[in-house]
């Protein structure tokens, strides 16, 4: 349970960096639950909550605790999300224009900006930085959404992650293997840029292109 744990709020931007490049919004070491990530760079005891949501903190932390009362080791994943969904959303609530904070094209998919917080607590609970219509179902056709609620640097990021998944799911690629090829390319785009990775051998800026190496076989492609 969550009670007595230390919170921490923390720059996610700069964790996804230097430590894990997956990191969501709100994490805790999980080295017991094969279903969950194990976050093993988290100190014992503490709970980290990206600073941009800290105003969901206890909406975040009944989600945690209701994993602790209900995720059994043997569930199904998917089982448990829908039983978390429907304890936690309220769809009929839902308000997409009220949600919606801005919306533009990009490489010819429709992309919205969303208060992340209201899709959480009426949606989905595990919306987390971003998504696509393969992905997430009330997410409508054709669209990307992203969690407006971040900070600018981190919507480039998983604009590119969402786009290069959503590209190679349209090309018959199951969700797990586009899901790494699309941080692949999140990586290789933060570096470019001069960020330094986590793990990196070598921290210098790499030199500036206007596409990933994925996006441009992806381009190829459709040349």
């Amino acid at each position: 349970m969550t009670k007595g744990r230390k919170i921490v709020y923390v720059n996610g931007f700069d964790v996804r960096n230097l430590h894990d490049p997956e990191f969501g919004i709100s994490e805790r070491k999980n080295p017991e639950r094969a279903v969950m990530r194990a976050c093993l760079y988290i100190p014992e005891g503490e709970i980290w909550i990206d600073e941009a949501v800290k105003d969901e903190t206890k909406f975040l932390l009944e989600v945690m605790d209701f994993e602790d009362r209900y995720l059994r080791a043997d569930m199904d994943f998917r089982e448990f999300r829908e039983v978390l969904t429907k304890e936690f959303s309220n769809p009929e609530s839902f308000d997409l224009k009220k949600a919606t904070r801005r919306s533009y094209e990009k490489k010819g998919v429709f992309v919205r900006e969303v208060d992340g917080g209201i899709v959480r607590r009426t949606l989905d609970p595990y919306f987390v930085l971003g998504g696509h219509h393969l992905i997430y179902l009330y997410i409508p056709e054709g669209e990307i959404w992203l969690d407006a609620k971040m900070p600018k640097e981190v919507l480039k990021y998983t604009l590119i992650h969402e786009c290069v998944e959503l590209a190679l799911m349209h090309r018959k690629i199951d969700y797990n293997t586009a899901h790494d090829y699309a941080t692949a390319a999140e990586k290789e785009a933060r570096r470019r840029d001069g960020l330094y990775i986590g793990g990196d051998e070598d921290a210098q800026k790499m030199k500036a292109a206007k596409n990933t190496i994925i996006e441009k076989l992806l381009l190829e492609k459709e040349g």
